[in-house]
């Protein structure tokens, strides 16, 4: 069972100061990158899609590094399709399952992206439906590093106040553990529940609607990697104002303040 109380008053101080900068405005992104002149795209070939809605990276390494300027419209890059390989698939929820790809990019770079079907089998990268991103040039990175040995990121679209339930996807989480620490199991924890990940070839992925806007008396939500032995190897948090589709930390900090004086 997790304190949760202090870790999030820790969690608050830390990473909401008076002067703490909010996360991006991921739609402010997306709408300037698609105001940017393109250059022609080969034919053939499909762009790579950006979760516009929330795309909470944990590992700081990846997040606006040189590798990735194309989310930002600065260099078109997409990823060469027929030379897809598949890193994991799993379950996300309501029928859902999510399929990790990696392949080289147009541009003499390296993608990684995600397709959302209703199969437990991968069947073809070409519906890159999911969101990702590329890298202009250079060869392939690690996935995760001794200085970042679990790298997680988590994607969440805003449910429908009406439609069909089912025609939502889930929460996504993704990532991928350092090899060397010989992960054998990976969950996400929260104060109350826990989520299995799948793991394959330390490649991470999972989803469900228990992550869609959790209760504060929930938090913090961590993911966390054991051995076979059942040791912890690894943990990362996810970042609280994306589960929440808040704006960045001092958006959740007002938020958190108001919840807990209504309980006091």
């Amino acid at each position: 069972m997790i304190d949760v109380e202090p870790v999030i008053r820790e969690e608050l101080e830390r990473l909401a100061p008076e002067a703490e900068t909010e996360l991006p405005d991921w739609g402010d992104v997306v709408r300037r990158a698609s105001s940017r002149p393109r250059p022609q795209r080969p034919r053939g070939r499909r762009p790579a899609l950006i979760v516009a809605v929330v795309l909470a990276v944990a590992a700081p390494a990846l997040a606006f590094s040189s590798g990735l300027r194309s989310l930002l419209g600065f260099e078109w890059s997409e990823p060469v399709l027929d030379q897809a390989s598949l890193l994991v698939s799993a379950p996300v929820g309501n029928g859902f399952y999510a399929h990790a790809w990696t392949s080289p990019s147009s541009t003499g770079g390296w993608c990684e992206f995600l397709t959302i079907d209703h199969s437990p089998v991968a069947r073809s990268a070409s519906d890159n439906n999911g969101g990702g991103g590329c890298s202009t040039n250079g060869g392939r990175r690690p996935r995760a590093s001794r200085e970042v040995p679990l790298t997680i990121s988590v994607s969440v679209s805003r449910r429908l106040k009406s439609g069909v339930p089912t025609n939502w996807v889930p929460p996504i989480v993704e990532g991928a553990v350092l090899p060397s620490l010989r992960a054998a199991r990976v969950e996400v924890i929260w104060n109350g529940g826990s989520l299995p990940l799948r793991l394959r070839n330390n490649n991470i992925l999972g989803g469900s609607p228990a992550l869609y806007m959790p209760p504060f008396e929930n938090f913090p939500y961590i993911v966390v990697a054991y051995d076979a032995r059942g040791k912890e190897v690894a943990r990362q948090r996810l970042q609280s104002p994306a589960l929440m589709l808040m704006n960045g930390w001092k958006e959740y900090s007002r938020e958190y303040k108001k919840w807990k004086s209504s309980r006091e």
